[in-house]
């Protein structure tokens, strides 16, 4: 993640588009692909559905310690 924080933190509250690529509700995490940049990003599964196009928004960008947090924002 450290590389994905160092890219994205001067973003910190934009949006983006992504595409669900997993989804595991016992574990209430998801996976999404962000259309541009090209990130591949971890939030919360609640919301989600398998290969559904979504918008995300970016929360926090932490290279220090390798974070970057998204939430859902439509789906």
């Amino acid at each position: 993640d450290f590389v994905e924080a160092m890219m994205l933190r001067s973003r910190v509250g934009e949006r983006f588009e992504a595409i669900v690529t997993d989804v595991d509700p016992e574990r209430d995490r998801g996976r999404v692909q962000l259309v541009d940049p090209a990130v591949v990003a971890r939030l919360p599964a609640d919301g989600l559905r398998l290969g559904s196009a979504v918008t995300v928004e970016l929360e926090e960008a932490v290279p220090a310690e390798r974070t970057v947090r998204f939430r859902l924002v439509s789906s």
